[in-house]
């Protein structure tokens, strides 16, 4: 583990396989070993997702990768990110996410991790997870919007189908009346023009001395 420490410090990668060989135990249980004495002699290193995006070569997730750590951080109380661990997992998770899919060095994620790899994994697991339950809660919100944009659409369009019906009718009966008041005034102006007719010619038959048979 002081080889494995030192090398570190020289950022030189060290070969798992061959350390859990010379250390005489498993993957996981050295690990583990590994990030206790990092922590008791404080050597636990900081990791951003840019670098962890950028030493596994996958630079392309980086954006999808900062959204999955954020995601994570809130849903679980802002717990302590500084360890290298949930950057490597987000990568990883943002990695796994992607179509098509970006594969990884496990070797070399799991060396920058700092971590077992069933806490490596338990956290990648809850990342994915995290981001399809949010995914799905996106989907409603925007079906929802979608639906009440439609509805909106709807009541708009019948508005005015009713205005259309309202002013149709009070224009035709405008026309009726009008229609009406024109033949009410051709029959009065009718009756009128008889009446003095009437009396025209009586008046010219009295003068005449004729009456009327």
């Amino acid at each position: 583990m002081a080889l494995h420490l030192a090398a570190e410090a020289r950022s030189r990668r060290v070969d798992l396989a061959e350390a859990e060989k010379l250390a005489g135990t498993r993957k996981n249980k050295y690990l583990n070993q590994l990030e206790n004495v990092r922590n008791d002699l404080g050597l636990v290193k900081t990791l951003t997702v840019e670098e962890a995006a950028s030493k596994l070569g996958c630079q392309g997730v980086r954006v999808a990768a900062l959204g999955a750590l954020d995601r994570y951080r809130r849903k679980k109380a802002a717990p302590n990110l500084d360890r290298p661990v949930y950057p490597c997992a987000a990568v990883a998770a943002a990695c796994a996410a992607s179509k098509p899919r970006v594969r990884l060095d496990g070797e070399l994620l799991l060396e920058l991790s700092g971590a077992s790899k069933r806490d490596l994994d338990a956290i990648v697991k809850a990342m994915l997870e995290q981001q399809k339950e949010d995914g799905g809660k996106e989907e409603k919100e925007k079906n929802g919007k979608r639906r009440t944009s439609r509805a909106k659409e709807d009541d708009v369009t019948e508005k005015k189908a009713l205005e259309g019906m309202e002013n149709g009718g009070h224009h035709s009966r405008g026309k009726k009346s009008l229609k009406l008041s024109e033949e009410e005034e051709e029959g009065t102006a009718s009756a009128f023009d008889m009446s003095d007719y009437e009396e025209w010619k009586d008046r010219m038959l009295a003068e005449a001395g004729i009456k009327e048979s």
